[in-house]
């Protein structure tokens, strides 16, 4: 798997981009889609409120977000 700005590995379903989060804030981010725990390991999200969420090939994407493209989502910053 590719490297983020922040140097890290990008985690397939973990990972996220962001502009306006610093690199390694681990967030709970909720939606109608899925739930879970994220890590900020990227950057050029677009915008600042945009996340951009990392997976590797389109099989790993959640069906939602294929049909719905951008969606609201819900972000608790966790440490």
């Amino acid at each position: 798997n590719p490297c983020g700005a922040s140097g890290n590995q990008l985690v397939p379903g973990y990972s996220v981009a962001s502009d306006c989060v610093p690199f390694g804030t681990v967030l709970y981010i909720e939606s109608e889609y899925m739930n879970g725990t994220f890590r900020v390991d990227d950057c050029g999200a677009g915008n600042s409120n945009t996340i951009d969420f990392y997976f590797y090939d389109q099989s790993q994407i959640p069906d939602g977000f294929l049909q719905a493209g951008r969606i609201p989502i819900k972000i608790t910053v966790i440490e």
